[in-house]
């Protein structure tokens, strides 16, 4: 008694390639990205803060996803290349009469001319509606196989290739980029390396974003409603404004790849202004709330404390003080380390370090919030949307259409046995046959 054979055991690594390439567990992955995508969008993802559970798109998870998807791609898009190959090259004419007859497109023709007068009338009349024809025989058949959109094969290769890239470029943007948020008030100037997870950045590249004037406009249909949020900002480098834009909603400011979007706005808001000169005379302004920090240069910074309406030092914890007078408390830090912690009336100048600091009083300012991105993934995701409008083109566009003819002698006339198949858009096949028939028979 013969012994069954077993089926053969599939080895450790071909189980790992088997699972990376599954298809169900790219559905997975998709869907769960899908779902995260969503959570991400509907809640704040507050990049000062940064918590794990606001910032789904910078978590471990949700990068291993992607990786993973990366991974799953990569080797479909592997395995597809040995099939592509195959049908890039040229079409079988190593078939029997019997495949012909079976396909579902076949049919037969009778021709009174000779074998080689048959043959190049269909040689021709396929040429003619641009099939590539081979030649070959068989057992005293001639076997002409034709095709053509044979480059529509790639189209589903190219589309998994555009996935794989438009996700290798949310990875490379999420771990060499950043995505913070800048909140300042008109006349203010803040300097990149101070804003909150600030990371990627290359300090020798550092600018500072001076804030002109921030202001929303109203709609004229919906009174009450705002239209549209405004900054005027600057960009400031070595102390010198090196470029200007008005930015609004969805129109971004775009320095040495670092976006700032116009994201909230608040009316109003009480400010202390300060005049500060330099050892030079040079005079400028700057404007800050409570608890702000001012930079004087790199090094040299003011915190506002406070405004105190009374201040007396005799009574510093009485902000009435019968005797008292407006001031301003504040801090000054050189290289992160207070130096000084004192007051100044309004009006009054005080001397700090090279600069003499003036308080010049309350004044009512505007606040703009900005989102502050750099994404250096985003040409890469560009680019992968290109290839998959190429890949879809091309699956839809051009369909990878065959055609065979046996051709035998039979008596006094030759008989053609014709089939063909594609995978998508069967009428299109349908319409070229009508037509090489119709050629055939009008000339054999």
């Amino acid at each position: 008694m013969q012994e069954q054979s077993k089926p053969a055991q599939r080895s450790g690594i071909e189980e790992v390639w088997r699972f990376f390439s599954s298809m169900k567990l790219a559905l997975f992955v998709l869907l769960i990205l899908a779902v995260a995508s969503v959570v991400g969008t509907l809640l704040p993802q507050d990049p000062q803060t940064r918590q794990p559970v606001y910032d789904i798109y910078h978590s471990f998870w949700y990068r291993g996803l992607l990786g993973l998807l990366s991974m799953n791609l990569l080797i479909c898009s592997l395995e597809r290349i040995k099939l592509i190959r195959k049908a890039l090259g040229e079409p079988n004419t190593k078939i029997s009469e019997a495949f012909v007859k079976n396909l579902k497109l076949a049919g037969t023709v009778r021709h009174k001319a000779s074998l080689a007068e048959t043959e190049k009338v269909w040689v021709e009349a396929l040429a003619a509606k641009g099939y590539r024809v081979f030649a070959d025989e068989n057992e005293g058949k001639k076997i002409l196989a034709a095709d053509r959109g044979r480059f529509g094969v790639l189209g589903s290769f190219i589309t998994h290739l555009s996935f794989l890239v438009i996700v290798l470029g949310a990875i490379y943007g999420n771990f060499t980029g950043f995505e913070t948020y800048l909140a300042g008030v008109e006349g203010q100037t803040i300097s990149m390396l101070s804003l909150p997870d600030i990371k990627n950045f290359d300090p020798e590249e550092n600018f500072s974003i001076r804030i002109n004037r921030a202001w929303e406009e109203g709609s004229t249909s919906t009174p009450g409603m705002v239209k549209d949020w405004y900054s005027d900002l600057s960009v400031i480098e070595n102390g010198k404004e090196v470029f200007r834009k008005r930015i609004e909603v969805n129109d971004p400011l775009k320095w040495k790849g670092v976006k700032f979007y116009q994201s909230s706005f608040q009316s109003g808001l009480p400010a202390l202004n300060f005049t500060i000169e330099d050892e030079k005379g040079q005079k400028r302004e700057v404007t800050g709330l409570e608890g702000e920090v001012l930079p004087l240069d790199n090094n040299l910074y003011l915190n506002i404390q406070g405004y105190v309406p009374q201040f007396d030092p005799n009574q510093p914890q009485n902000p009435q003080a019968p005797n008292g007078k407006p001031a301003v408390l504040y801090q000054v830090f050189k290289n992160n380390q207070q130096i000084a912690y004192s007051y100044q009336y309004i009006g009054q100048a005080a001397q700090v370090e090279n600069y003499k600091v003036t308080a010049n009083g309350i004044k009512t300012v505007n606040m703009t919030g900005l989102s502050v991105r750099r994404d250096p993934g985003v040409p890469i995701v560009w680019a992968g949307s290109i290839l998959m409008v190429v890949g879809i083109f091309l699956s839809f566009m051009l369909q990878h259409r065959k055609i065979w003819v046996v051709l035998k002698q039979a008596g006094n006339t030759i008989i053609a046995e014709y089939g063909a198949q594609v995978d998508k858009n069967k009428l299109g096949l349908e319409q070229d046959l009508d037509e090489i028939l119709t050629a055939v028979q009008e000339r054999g």
